[in-house]
């Protein structure tokens, strides 16, 4: 099983550029490529259906050869796509309202991002980014998604509403749907977001897609 690494090691394949900036044994380099594989980069949380915390490990493998996989499953469509449809694609601008801390819904939607070349804007959440302050951005650059937890969701939507209210934003028929992660939404939930955005004028044929 050693050889596979040598010859890996011996190619510099996959490429590594440590190589530019290190000077390192023909052993260091088969190191780096046994650690390319087995060795844990990132750690997260996941609470998945069961509600408990369970944590989740990812090599550098798993993170360049898994995640785009998994990462590209979030933007199914029908072939041939409907025109009159909005789909979440690598063409949408989203804006990642996820807290910014170490679980599956934020990292997911970063790995996204950077994997798929997808334009998304991570605001951490409200404590970094003021919830009005996050609406006014989404507003003025037109975006078309947001990523959310549904309860958070449901905050951001009633301040939108108010914004709109008080005339500090306007009609927001670039808003094309909510991406909701991270916790189960329940049927009332789902009717109530759908109501919020109605009043804020999206696209017509809104969508709300559940992880």
């Amino acid at each position: 099983w050693l050889l596979k690494y040598v010859l890996q090691a011996r190619l510099n394949y996959p490429k590594d550029a440590v190589n530019k900036y290190w000077s390192m044994s023909f052993k260091e380099k088969v190191g780096r490529r046994i650690g390319y594989e087995w060795l844990p980069v990132h750690y997260h949380m996941s609470t998945g259906s069961t509600g408990l915390p369970t944590p989740c490990v990812y090599t550098r493998r798993d993170l360049l050869g898994l995640l785009p996989v998994l990462s590209a499953a979030v933007f199914p469509r029908p072939d041939p796509p409907s025109p009159e449809e909005p789909y979440l694609g690598l063409d949408s601008r989203i804006m990642n309202v996820f807290p910014g801390v170490p679980h599956l819904a934020f990292f997911q939607t970063v790995f996204m991002k950077i994997l798929l070349g997808a334009s998304v804007f991570d605001t951490g959440g409200g404590k970094a980014i003021p919830t009005e302050r996050q609406i006014e951005i989404f507003h003025r650059a037109r975006q078309n998604f947001v990523t959310a937890v549904p309860s958070y969701m449901i905050y951001w939507l009633r301040t939108a509403v108010q914004l709109k209210e008080e005339g500090r934003i306007g009609k927001m028929d670039h808003f094309h749907g909510v991406f909701l992660g991270g916790e189960a939404v329940s049927k009332a939930q789902r009717a109530y977001i759908k109501e919020l955005a109605a009043a804020l004028g999206p696209h017509p044929r809104f969508r709300i897609i559940e992880t």
